[in-house]
């Protein structure tokens, strides 16, 4: 993959997404075609932009990559319902349910996948097979590589509950990366920063099945900073850790 972009939609001005270009000071908020189910009929996500009337750099929230991890869904929703674009340098994309399928069963993973659920985080950057895989193909096409900065959102599974923290990969590069990386994890203003096992270390562990294809990684690759933020119960909107999110995104883009 080699390192970043030379040059960022966002700094040249008019950010087009799916299609749809948004220009210095308008907002889109859109459902966007992503894939098909089984039986052709198309399968559609929420997507909100806010490109800001100043030039600066994209940054790309996601959430619902398990479909019952819900409370950054709810933060992203807000949080794109109080951002305008006067107030912003640069361009905010939000996902708020990045996995459809699997949100519409409150369940982990896509319930109905041909052979058996399969963990979005772990099959970036997609492929054209599974309905999981295409999802994440377009996810990473369409958005990812538009970005500069990326966070994505999650909880506890379905019956635990994360005090807010921020996972930080201690995998450096030749850009220089990992200090970004913790500069963004500090300014969310979270009670914990978790320093991920590192790439070979998770190898030697397991402790994740498919390292090499989880989201952050690959936006590692591609010369993305990235934090993965968890906080909440899964199967429910942690309400109380609701503002947390708002609050702790915006100070990451005031300091980006």
């Amino acid at each position: 993959y080699g390192g970043g972009f030379a040059h960022w939609a966002s700094e040249s001005g008019a950010l087009e997404v799916f299609g749809i270009q948004v220009r210095p000071g308008e907002v889109a908020r859109e459902r966007v075609r992503v894939a098909e189910f089984a039986d052709g009929a198309p399968m559609t996500m929420p997507l909100t932009i806010v490109n800001g009337r100043r030039p600066g750099p994209t940054l790309y929230l996601q959430a619902g990559i398990h479909g019952d991890e819900v409370t950054g869904t709810e933060v992203a929703v807000r949080l794109t319902s109080q951002v305008s674009p006067d107030q912003l340098s640069g361009v905010l994309v939000t996902v708020p349910i990045a996995n459809i399928p699997a949100y519409l069963t409150r369940s982990r993973c896509f319930a109905l996948e041909e052979r058996a659920g399969l963990n979005m985080h772990g099959v970036f950057p997609g492929a054209d097979t599974f309905l999981t895989d295409r999802i994440a193909k377009t996810l990473h096409d369409e958005i990812l590589v538009k970005a500069r900065y990326a966070i994505d959102m999650h909880t506890g599974l379905t019956g635990a509950s994360c005090y807010p923290f921020s996972y930080v990969c201690p995998t450096d590069d030749e850009d220089g990366l990992l200090k970004t990386r913790e500069e963004i994890a500090l300014a969310c203003g979270a009670s914990g920063v978790v320093f991920y096992l590192s790439r070979e270390d998770c190898r030697k562990f397991r402790s994740i099945e498919n390292y090499d294809a989880t989201f952050f990684e690959i936006a590692h690759r591609r010369g993305i900073p990235t934090t993965l933020w968890e906080m909440g119960e899964g199967g429910r909107v942690t309400r109380e850790f609701v503002d947390l999110g708002v609050e702790g995104i915006r100070n990451v883009m005031k300091h980006l």
